[in-house]
């Protein structure tokens, strides 16, 4: 492994087989690994401010949003111990891929050219977009630095936690105050923050393995979930439409969120018909509980 390649950090809490393929993944990759399973247990002064001002509001658990919350102390912890300036962190149903590894190099040089601090995943970019996810995001530790700071004053000014809320309760499909609504409010905010999915990049970095669409690129999908092709060296393959052609597509990262993330190791054993069928599955799945609950509220 390159001591030079990117680092990829991946905090979380307990026991994870999933963070296990996750991290085989990166590191096969080229990646330099952090594995940072100790979120239950760490604490800081930061983080005892914040947690001591977080007022409660989203439909997750407490624990939950607690611990979304925390992996940005903790990274900006180590990170600052370790002396890391740029890194990518991301969540334990996150795949990296060979290709990702040219690209994060790119992309980390762009963000240096353009003083950007951090890169985020954003599908939908209306003006007022109500969430960024942190799924596969890029980092410098100024970045996560000025995060950190934009959490704290949030916690500790309950105006600006007012605010913020207030603002964001009417949009769609909000569902409570939590890392990612943060996150979008800070991306607003900041001209040096931007989405990952507007930076020139070769290949896919996927926000969602089962979404087909990622703002105006379109992928051939099953059931709403992108079908992926693993090469016998181990490159996934997604297929783009251009027209109405499909082309390959490299694949960078593939976010295999909720029970997607079943699919994590047929994918790590290259076993890709047997995982296209499972994610074709959970989507048909997906789509059947949707037209059921249509039905329902049509009924009511």
């Amino acid at each position: 492994m390159n001591p030079l390649a990117p680092t990829v950090i991946v905090p979380y809490s307990g026991n994870s087989a999933f963070c296990e393929v996750a991290l085989r993944a990166a590191a096969a990759a080229g990646f330099v690994t952090v594995d940072l399973n100790d979120l239950a247990e760490f604490s800081s002064n930061e983080w005892e401010l914040f947690a001591g001002g977080y007022s409660h509001s989203s439909l997750n658990s407490v624990a939950f949003e607690m611990l979304c919350f925390k992996r940005y102390f903790r990274v900006k912890a180590f990170a600052e111990r370790a002396r890391i300036e740029s890194f990518i962190m991301i969540d334990t149903d996150v795949m990296l891929f060979p290709a990702a590894l040219s690209q994060a190099e790119a992309l980390f040089e762009r963000m240096k050219s353009d003083r950007c601090v951090a890169l985020l995943s954003v599908v939908v970019r209306p003006k007022e977009f109500w969430h960024a996810s942190p799924h596969c995001s890029f980092w410098t530790f100024a970045g996560l630095e000025q995060f950190v700071a934009y959490l704290l004053n949030l916690s500790s000014c309950p105006e600006a936690m007012s605010d913020l809320v207030a603002s964001n309760r009417s949009l769609r499909n909000y569902t409570g105050f939590s890392d990612m609504v943060a996150l979008g409010a800070w991306m607003n905010a900041n001209s040096l923050v931007r989405s990952i999915l507007d930076v020139p990049s070769a290949g896919l970095w996927d926000h969602n393995i089962t979404m087909s669409a990622q703002n105006s690129r379109r992928y051939v999908s099953s059931f709403g979930s992108k079908v992926v092709l693993v090469l016998g060296d181990g490159r996934p393959l997604a297929f783009e439409w251009s027209g109405w052609r499909p082309k390959a597509t490299t694949v960078n990262n593939l976010h295999l969120q909720g029970k997607a993330k079943l699919a994590m190791r047929l994918i790590d054993q290259k076993k890709t018909v047997a995982a296209n069928l499972l994610l074709a599955v959970l989507g048909l799945a997906k789509w059947v509980r949707q037209l059921f609950r249509s039905a329902q509220r049509a009924a009511s």
